[in-house]
């Protein structure tokens, strides 16, 4: 029999049973949300884990978090305020897992598929009661072979990223696998570097996250995408993962940056930074990722949506789309389902 425990930070289970259930799954160790709790309490995001449980064995997971600032991606302007004044009065809350763009949502496979997921549901449902929460969603929810009930529906709203799985053993087996053009891409960036006095440093941690934050909000105005409120926490936090963060200098100075985060043999490009004075310096940045990735003998490379086709050529293809699924417990929200882009 499926028995449910819920727990407000990852520090009340050990960090044994945590690591041994999922133990493939990305985004889902110890250490990993560790850092996620770290990041999300500087902005006020509390966590909820749901935990359940066949006896003494952890066989199913999901992850909420209450959530009081979420940029919901509403078109109309005057529809936006009025969502977010919602929820900072009523909050989301939200089944993903930390800073990585994946579900929180962990099923078993078999014949207890259905009934952890339905042990789950209710576990979201007690929590958005004690919260006073308007709407349980669980992110990136495409998850085969169960029945989420008539309350819960469907929302497309998150576009599919890119990925690269890493099947070269060295960086020069990787290169050879490219067209000629690409190639030839690839040595022009290099003498640029060489002719530019550029310099490329990695590290394991932030040195001066002051000094690249408004290199990142350069890009983030160019493409008007709204300030991320914990960007100054992913920075300062970011040692406490399996995660690179590279730099590239010219004369002493920053003009690129670049977080490569992850866990379990998976990376995720974030956070870009960039002179927008020195044209070339993202397709560096990109290269040197990619071989540091095989450098680490990561398994899978992931980045975002945009500026797909330079990402094509290096070998990145689209993600698989994913669906949310939510139900809304204010019934005010339904009327702004309307305007979600």
């Amino acid at each position: 029999m499926l028995s449910t425990r819920i727990v407000s930070t990852v520090y009340e289970v050990s960090e044994e049973d945590w690591n041994t259930f999922a133990e493939s799954v990305p985004y889902s160790s110890y250490r990993w949300y560790q850092y996620g709790e770290a990041v999300n309490r500087q902005i006020g995001n509390e966590p909820r884990y749901a935990l359940v449980y066949d006896g003494d064995r952890l066989v199913a997971r999901a992850t909420f978090w209450i959530v009081r600032h979420e940029d919901i991606p509403i078109t109309n302007r005057l529809a936006h305020l009025l969502a977010q004044n919602i929820i900072q009065r009523w909050p989301l809350v939200v089944c993903r897992a930390p800073l990585a763009s994946y579900s929180g949502l962990i099923l078993p496979e078999g014949t207890r598929r259905q009934a952890a997921l339905e042990a789950l549901i209710v576990a979201g449902e007690q929590i958005a009661d004690e919260a006073g929460g308007s709407t349980v969603m669980y992110d990136y929810a495409t998850v085969e072979g169960v029945h989420w009930g008539d309350e819960y529906h469907p929302i497309d709203w998150m576009d599919p990223g890119t990925q690269m799985p890493i099947v070269w053993e060295t960086h020069h087996d990787y290169l050879r696998h490219l067209k000629k053009k690409r190639r030839q891409d690839y040595k022009r960036y290099q003498r640029e570097k060489e002719e530019l006095g550029l310099t490329v440093m990695t590290y394991q941690h932030v040195p001066n996250p002051d000094e690249a934050i408004p290199l990142i909000q350069n890009v983030l105005d160019k493409y008007s995408i709204h300030d991320v409120p914990y960007l100054q926490a992913v920075l300062k936090y970011v040692g406490m993962t399996e995660s690179d963060w590279l730099e590239v200098r010219r004369d002493g100075r920053l003009i690129g940056c670049m977080l490569m985060i992850g866990d379990r043999g998976v990376r995720h490009l974030r956070h870009l930074g960039r002179d927008y004075d020195y044209d070339n310096i993202y397709f560096l940045m990109v290269d040197e990722a990619i071989k540091l990735a095989i450098e680490r003998d990561v398994k899978l490379l992931r980045a975002g949506a945009k500026l797909y086709e330079v990402k094509r050529r290096r070998g990145f293809t689209r993600e698989d789309p994913t669906t949310a699924m939510f139900t809304t417990r204010l019934p005010l929200l339904n009327l702004l389902a309307p305007y979600v882009a």
